[in-house]
């Protein structure tokens, strides 16, 4: 028997029902109804996680005029009965899509936004006999576009449909923060803040004729400053704890996903791929990546983070390049930080502090976090394997690289050549600087920072930790992949307490004997390797030793 398509991109929820593998998320519907009436959920999750889905599935579900039920069969709303399903088709709908508006200035905005909302009156109009031509009429003429009156269009337009059928109107904004982050990049931000106050504000704060809302973003953008005075706002982010999850792929859910498509897999790589989020208490998985990667013959690579960008995000990490650059590494490193998470997003205070970025950061799906003792201090970590090596290209390799990418090329040169002082500069000054005593207190911690960079920086070799070589087992050894030009060996050493460079000096030499009497050079003689490099490093706290020896 055929299987249904695997539904990659696809967000209009009629067309996945009718021929593609639905993962049911229906209990949104019954949260939904369950709601008072005007209340206005706001949903924040990351690019990719079925925002845009979920709010045509509101659609279909509730939109007045049409019999949409075929759409449910063998769903959690329908396995509820009658107590549910009468609400089905029972709501005039007003969906609007903000992240298709790409506008350079505030002209260009209130240009594309009147185009959305013209095609809305259209479409309404013809399914509720609301008249011809009222958005023209009023709102556009010859002259151009009234922007008082834009401001208030879709306020006018929810009147129409309640005076024309009576029935007060479900209002669903997808990802509201887009053209706002566009604003704020291109500099009319405070313009367009005044015109949402307007044009949202007055549909969703006190509104008779409001039956509920539901709004998407990728960042939870402060809502006092939009949303002044919103009682009946109920905010459902990443770091928010519900019975349910309505967005991205549960540990159930991706078993049931595999079985249905027979694919082979092993479950904890896969949670080490595309997993490890943690939202609402729950183990998260990055659906565009676990369908990518069913799609793909079940071959693990970095699907999500080829599906788009963060212009923002990318600003506040140059804007922050002064701060400690290891910060950013440690979390690369895979380990993770405590920290004060801003819960809501203020453009003009993103560049401000890391408090700030790392806030972005945790929205933009790049971290993820778990409350600690206060309800503002997160442990913040990268959620996966997958999301570790965008962080690294889009977050770390951005990070002001006219400053930094020299100093990189400049460690890397270091070890190649057996630059002892650059190496022990580079690494104390601008890593270990970022780390507390309290973080280095063995030599596992060492070891994983500088294998972290090394593999960076030499990511055309052949990078292994911890491998069996000649009569032990090698900290670090890199060798060249594609010829026999370079390799190099290193041990790590860790001293306790406050040592003196001379104790150092000592352990460094003893780790340098190591290497030579474990013979760790084995595989580099044995691909007769031109140029081996030995490092025996000692550490203790911030202050770094070497002891170096060349084979030629």
């Amino acid at each position: 028997m055929k299987k249904l398509e695997i539904p990659i991109g696809i967000e209009d929820f009629k067309s996945l029902r009718e021929s593609s593998y639905y993962v049911d998320k229906t209990s949104l519907i019954k949260r939904f109804i369950d709601a008072p009436a005007t209340t206005c959920f706001l949903f924040t999750r990351p690019r990719r996680f079925g925002k845009s889905l979920a709010i045509s599935m509101i659609e279909t579900f509730f939109i007045y005029g049409e019999s949409n039920l075929q759409y449910f069969e063998n769903t959690y709303i329908e396995s509820l009965g009658d107590e549910y399903l009468s609400f089905a088709n029972t709501f005039p709908v007003i969906h609007l899509n903000l992240k298709r508006i790409e506008a350079k200035n505030y002209n260009e905005f209130l240009n594309f936004l009147a185009y959305e909302m013209e095609k809305l009156f259209s479409n309404l109009s013809k399914k509720y006999d609301l008249g011809e031509n009222y958005f023209s009429q009023k709102i556009k003429d010859d002259n151009g576009i009234d922007e008082s009156l834009l401001k208030k269009s879709l306020d006018m337009l929810m009147q129409l449909i309640y005076e024309k059928l009576n029935k007060r109107v479900i209002i669903l904004i997808d990802e509201y923060d887009s053209p706002l982050e566009k604003a704020y990049h291109n500099g009319y931000y405070d313009e367009l803040q005044s015109f949402f106050k307007i044009f949202l504000g007055d549909v969703l704060k006190g509104n008779q004729n409001l039956e509920k809302a539901i709004i998407t973003a990728v960042s939870q953008i402060a809502h006092a400053s939009i949303f002044s005075d919103l009682n009946n706002l109920r905010v459902n982010s990443v770091l928010n704890k519900s019975n349910d999850e309505y967005f991205g792929f549960t540990e159930k859910e991706i078993k049931e996903l595999f079985a249905y498509y027979e694919c082979e897999y092993d479950q904890q790589e896969v949670t080490n791929w595309y997993g490890g989020y943690i939202i609402n208490g729950q183990i998260i998985y990055n659906p565009w990546s676990v369908l990518s990667f069913i799609d793909s013959g079940c071959s693990y690579d970095t699907y999500w983070a080829n599906t788009g960008s963060y212009s923002l995000l990318k600003e506040a990490v140059t804007a922050l390049a002064d701060e400690p650059y290891g910060i950013l590494l440690k979390l690369a490193s895979k380990e993770s930080i405590a920290t004060n998470i801003k819960k809501d997003i203020v453009f003009s205070d993103a560049t401000s502090s890391m408090s700030s970025l790392y806030s972005m950061l945790i929205f933009a799906g790049y971290l993820t976090g778990s409350l600690l003792y206060s309800p503002d201090t997160y442990s913040i970590r990268i959620p996966n394997e997958e999301i570790r090596l965008a962080f690294q290209r889009e977050i770390l390799d951005y990070n002001d690289k006219d400053r930094l990418v020299p100093l990189l090329v400049d460690l890397k040169n270091a070890f190649i050549y057996g630059e002892n002082e650059k190496i022990k500069e580079i690494l104390s000054q601008y890593i270990l600087s970022s780390f507390s005593y309290f973080d280095l207190t063995n030599e596992k911690i060492y070891q994983v920072i500088v294998t972290t960079i090394l593999s960076l920086l030499f990511n055309e070799a052949i990078v292994k930790s911890e491998v069996t070589e000649g009569d032990g087992r090698c900290d670090l050894f890199i060798r060249s992949k594609r010829n026999n030009k370079i390799a190099i060996i290193i041990e790590f050493k860790h001293r306790k307490g406050k040592k003196s460079s001379k104790e150092l000096i000592k352990s460094s030499k003893l780790a340098l004997e190591q290497i030579k009497k474990k013979n760790y050079v084995e595989e580099a003689k044995r691909n007769n390797i031109e140029n081996i490099c030995l490092y025996g490093m000692a550490f203790s706290g911030k202050l770094i030793e070497i002891s170096q020896e060349k084979i030629m």
